[in-house]
């Protein structure tokens, strides 16, 4: 396949900063999260009220999954679009 390539740097930093966006979002979804957990372990003082503090315990690990998932492909967005505006500078120095 012959053509032009064409690389969009300002797609992937819209990407980097919407998966950042996103992120923030959830960690306050799960700050809200734990707040009714917290509340609802303290008025059930029974065993559901301790399978829902396990629960919340579960979500918790998951939620952290998803952040670390989040922050890593953010990062490797970031560093795509470095690397390719670094060929692209590479290129063109070495045509002129």
């Amino acid at each position: 396949m012959t053509g032009p390539i064409r690389y969009e740097f300002g797609s992937l930093g819209d990407g980097q900063t919407q998966i950042a966006s996103c992120a923030n979002d959830v960690d306050q979804l799960n700050i809200d999260w734990k707040n009714a957990v917290s509340a609802a372990v303290q008025s059930w003082l029974d065993n559901a009220g301790f399978r829902f503090e396990e629960l919340g315990a579960m979500w918790d690990t998951a939620a952290a999954s998803n952040r670390e998932f989040q922050t890593n492909l953010a990062m490797a967005l970031g560093q795509s679009k470095s690397n390719g505006e670094n060929a692209l500078q590479q290129c063109m120095s070495a045509l002129s």
